[in-house]
């Protein structure tokens, strides 16, 4: 099975830009995740993910262009993204996401990527575990960003 694979039938986005250049979701146009191909079969080092749009058309993008879209819980949009951590709203407003030893660049600013994407900005990121490496654990605090 491909590592992408259990995505299939899911709702997606297609983020634009690069892994280089960075990634930015501008347009919340839906699809079906319909298929995966391997590396191999891609012949670029990554696998591809088959998009299938409401007009029935299908779409090749990398798998790094690709975000399963956010279907009301944020922890199941996280771990969806694998982000792996725990969600849930303060009371306030806000969301709370408890990262547990998490690497600084594919857990912690992963997270802050994807909850930016969905209209969330960090207000704050209580550290509650360090053990020298750049693996840590937190808790962030998103706030809604004003429209």
């Amino acid at each position: 099975m491909l590592y992408n694979e259990r995505k299939i039938g899911k709702k997606a986005w297609i983020l634009d830009g690069t892994e280089f250049s960075g990634l930015h979701l501008n347009d919340k146009t839906e699809y079906i995740i319909s298929a995966v191909k391997s590396a191999k079969e891609s012949n670029d080092h990554c696998e591809h993910i088959i998009l299938q749009g409401k007009d029935g058309k299908l779409t090749e993008v990398k798998e790094y262009n690709v975000v399963v879209a956010f279907n009301g819980d944020f922890t199941k949009y996280l771990s969806d993204n694998d982000c792996y951590a725990d969600a849930g709203e303060d009371g306030n407003g806000n969301v709370d996401v408890f990262i547990e030893m998490g690497d600084w660049k594919h857990s912690h600013l992963w997270c802050r990527d994807l909850m930016e994407y969905i209209g969330y900005k960090e207000i704050a990121e209580d550290v509650t575990e360090e053990d020298g490496s750049d693996c840590y654990s937190s808790i962030h605090t998103f706030a809604k960003k004003a429209e």
